[in-house]
Order: C-alpha cells, then structure tokens, then sequence
C-alpha cells in the first residue's frame, strides 16, 4: 500500500513538472510583459515650454545709493524678462562695437543675472541663429544715445548684442518707471574688502552677492505641505505597482520596491532611486539636459506656482556621471530651505534618483503674532564666520562666500508646518541657517 503511494505522488509530481514545464515555455507572458500591454505609462503634469517655465534668478536696477532688486514674485520682473526674452527669440543681426561701451556701470538701466544659465543656440528658443553658448547676465544699457541689450557669459565675454528699436523703448520704460516710483528695500553689491573676520581671512566672492543696506521685516509663515496622489506618482515610476513589494516603516512612510528600483513615499515628500542606472555617462549637452530635466520634474509631479530650477549641472567623476538639475519653492522672492531638497540625477540611461519635498504659504503664522527685524548683514556674516572657524576651517585659510540671502527654513511645532525667517550663508561648502533676528544656529536635523 505504501508503494502504491509513493507511485501516485511521483507520477503526480511528475505530470505536475511537466505542466510547469510548459507554461514556461508555452504559456502565460511575464508578468513584466503583461503589465507593458495592460497598463499605461503615466505622466502627472505634460511638460511645458521652456521659455515659460525659465527664469532668470534675479534682476537688479541701479538707483540712488543702491540697487532695486527683484525676482519673479513681481509682476514688474515678468514684464522685463517677457520683453527681453521675446526680444531674444525673434531674428537680430548682431551689431559690432567698441569693447567701452559694455564696460563699467556707466548707463546701465538693469541687470538680469541667470542661476542656472541661460542657454542659446539652435535647440533652444532663445538665439537659435546663434552657436551653443550659456548666457549667465544680461544687461540693457544707455550709449551713444542708443538703448543696447548686451548678453555675456560667466567670464563676462560678450555673446550677443543688440540695439533696441524706438518702437520698444515705451514698453521697457514703463515697466521701469513703475519700479522707480515703488517703495523697495535699497540692496547694495557687497565686495571683497568689505568684510574682514576676526582672524583677518580673506574674503573671496565668486559671484555677485547682493544685501539689504538695512535691516528687514519678514514674517515667519504658516505652510501646507504638497499632497502627494500616492496612486499616481507610483504609476509614473512602475508600469503596475500592485507587481512590486511595500514595506511599511514605523513612521508611516511606504517603500515600493520590484527588486531593482524603489520608491518612498512619506506624507510630505517623495524618494526615488535606481541604483543599476548609476554607471553611466552623461553625454547631454546642456540644452539637452536642461530640456531633459524640464520632462522629467513634469512627468513626476509637476511645476506648482512658486518652483523655479535653481541649479543644473554636471556631478560625479569617471565612468559614473550624471546631470543633476535642484528645484526650490520661493514665497516673496524668499526661498523655503526643507530637508529633503527637490532634485533629479539622470544620465544617458535614465533617471537615477528623484526626491520631493514642497511646501506652499498659506498665512502669516500666529505665534508671537509679530515680523521679525532681520539681524545686519555683517553681523549675521561674523556669526557664520565664527561657526565655520569653530567646526572646520584650517589656519589662514580664505572664506569662499558662495551664497548669503534672507530665507526661510521650514520648521515643525506641533503638527503646523512654518516658515522661520533665516539668513541662509555659504561658506566653503558649508551651509549655516541662523534665525534671521537672534543669529541663533539652525541645525539642518530639525528641518522638515
């Protein structure tokens, strides 16, 4: 009896062998294949035009002790920058001039200065009758009774210049006139002998940095974070999500993984990694990769009012490199600095990471009830010296200040998400958030 047994089962696993045998042969598709007819690619947001969703970082217009600095929070810059930026997209002959004229700033109405660059050239809208070149400013002129529009690059060579027609004088020159008559906060160009720390470093500054003469009122504000449509961000990243594995974490943030990419979601931001995709070059040109990364924060979340690009470039070294393009959301003119930043790295085959983390205002936050009178610049530039000195810096050695403007560093109390005024200072690398009134250090642990 119990030989008989063991000859049923083995027949039975035998036929059942067989069976499986067939189906992976002759049989059903996998599942990979089956999901590629079955469900459709999604995207959240088609992208936009170029041109309508680049910017310019910031604008400035010389006046009587300072500058007007502006960005675009403000209807006066968007009608600057659509002037010249249509000016750039119709046919002009480029005229030759003497070298003085785009000198100094004598007869300098304005300045658009661009983070990151603007591009030029036949893939783009912008000079398309032009070579490939990266405009970093743009400046529009008075000489020799004439209105100029002079575009260079970051070495200050010149790309392009054109002579403004009478035509379109009235329109720049109404605009301008309406900022002449506002009341705006006087900024001035900060320079290397300007500051002298205790240790008398020397103080380098690679880009223009430009300050608030005198102190400022800023409110701190309450912020909504983005509401993430978890079902349609995950479409956008796996062809049929119900294939892959979730794993729930303790603070109930949600990994999707199909064993090659993953995907985090968490209430107030996303995560997403292809580590197979990291060993790869990065052969875009810059237009490319700016048109590139234009599609892909598209296909993955959108543009919400107030996100502007404000980095792209090259990273990484050898047979691993990839462009890596950084959003961030303004309020006012003010950057809101949050913990995870809004980024994608991607390279000739494809996207490697993405991560975001947006948050919008919503009202002035009621705690203390009161604006804030932001601390000088020289004092809050001593403050993250003396920081730098304590934590890193070696003997003698010079301050590269890279970056310092009045921001916002996303905070949490509670469960209100807000706004806490900051000066935001960049040295050597190194990041400082220190409360714009007391100095006080903001460790980037605590933001959100």
């Amino acid at each position: 009896m119990i030989e008989k047994i063991k000859s049923l089962i083995l027949i039975i696993l035998v036929i059942l062998s067989l069976f499986l045998t067939y189906q992976l042969w002759y049989g059903q598709q996998p599942a990979e294949l089956v999901a590629e007819d079955v469900y459709e690619r999604i995207v959240v947001e088609r992208p936009q035009p170029i041109e309508e969703v680049f910017n310019p970082a910031f604008m400035t217009i010389p006046v009587e002790n300072g500058y007007y600095v502006l960005n675009d929070h403000e209807r006066e810059f968007i009608d600057v920058w659509a002037f010249i930026s249509k000016s750039l997209q119709m046919p002009a002959d480029e005229l030759l001039i003497e070298s003085s004229m785009i000198t100094g700033e004598e007869g300098r109405l304005l300045t658009l200065y661009f983070e990151p660059g603007l591009p030029t050239g036949p893939q783009m809208p912008w000079l398309k009758e032009y070579p490939e070149k990266i405009v970093q400013e743009i400046k529009i002129i008075t000489k020799n009774n004439g209105l100029w529009l002079i575009a260079g690059d970051i070495d200050d060579d010149l790309i392009y210049i054109e002579s403004i027609r009478d035509e379109k004088m009235e329109r720049l020159f109404t605009s301008l006139q309406s900022i002449y008559e506002s009341e705006r906060d006087l900024y001035f160009l900060l320079s290397e002998d300007m500051f002298v720390s205790a240790n008398d470093r020397e103080l380098i500054l690679p880009k223009p940095v430009f300050l608030p003469i005198d102190p400022v009122s800023m409110d701190r504000i309450l912020l909504a974070n983005e509401v993430i449509d978890r079902d349609l961000v995950l479409k956008t990243f796996f062809v049929d999500y119900n294939l892959a594995r979730v794993i729930e974490e303790k603070d109930g943030g949600l990994i999707y993984t199909d064993g090659e990419k993953g995907l985090r979601l968490t209430p107030v931001s996303l995560e997403y990694s292809n580590p197979r995709l990291e060993d790869s070059s990065a052969t875009l040109s810059y237009a490319d990769a700016l048109n590139n990364s234009n599609n892909l924060i598209s296909y993955h979340g959108g543009w919400p009012d107030g996100l502007r690009l404000e980095s792209l470039e090259k990273s990484g070294w050898g047979d691993a490199l990839s462009f890596k393009a950084q959003w961030r959301i303004y309020n006012n003119g003010y950057r809101l600095y949050t913990a995870i930043p809004t980024k994608i790295i991607f390279n000739d085959r494809g996207l490697v990471h993405y991560s975001r983390s947006l948050y919008t205002a919503q009202e002035l936050y009621l705690a203390g009830n009161e604006a804030y009178t932001t601390a000088v610049w020289r004092d809050a530039l001593e403050a993250a010296v003396k920081l730098y000195e304590a934590e890193l810096s070696g003997p003698g050695a010079a301050i590269r200040l890279e970056a310092m403007h009045l921001a916002y560093a996303v905070l949490l109390t509670g469960n209100d998400y807000y706004g806490e005024p900051i000066w935001y200072i960049q040295l050597n690398g190194e990041r400082y958030l220190l409360k714009a009134d007391t100095l006080t250090q903001i460790r980037e642990e605590v933001l959100q």
